[in-house]
Order: C-alpha cells, then structure tokens, then sequence
C-alpha cells in the first residue's frame, strides 16, 4: 500500500504501483499541470482527486474500495483520454476545449 500526501501541483504524474497488491491512498487532492498516467493499480481511494490538465492515459483498470479517488479532466484546452485500461470514477470537468 502506497501512501500519497503531497498536496502541490506537478508537471506529469505515473502511477505504476503494481497490480498483486498496488494500492494508491490518496490523501490530498493531486494537480497535474500535464500528463496523468495510471499503468498499474489495483485501487486508488481516499475520496480526492487527480486533476489533470492535460493527457490522460489509463492503461491499468482499477476497483473501487471504499471511499474511492476520481480522477477529473479539468483543462482549458482539448484533453485525449486513451489507453487500454478500465476507466472507473472520471469527472469532466473541463473549463473549455
């Protein structure tokens, strides 16, 4: 079980935590000035957000558990959601694009 407390904003994000026994806590909202990409998890919780304002790429699918984490399209521009993963919990939330 991975831990994230980090409350700033990054440039890109990748979460490859494995998918036996990966989980991703959440426990502040995470901003992503970039790209997010989730290669593998088997649960993102803690009832924040991953807000991208760019590219997101799942190729990984994850399950709820709990108090689950969203991850929000929040950019002013067009926005690609790709990859060959499950999408679970996306917000839109774009301010234009």
């Amino acid at each position: 079980m991975y831990f994230m407390a980090y409350s700033g904003s990054m440039d890109d994000l990748e979460i490859a935590a494995g998918s036996s026994n990966g989980q991703i806590v959440l426990n502040n909202d995470v901003n992503v000035n970039h790209d997010f990409t989730l290669t593998s998890t088997v649960y993102i919780y803690g009832g924040h957000s991953i807000n991208v304002t760019q590219d997101v790429t799942i190729n990984s699918a994850w399950s709820p558990n709990g108090n689950f984490a969203t991850i929000s399209l929040v950019g002013s521009t067009d926005q690609t959601l790709t990859g060959t993963g499950v999408m679970s919990y996306i917000n839109i939330a774009k301010t234009g694009g």
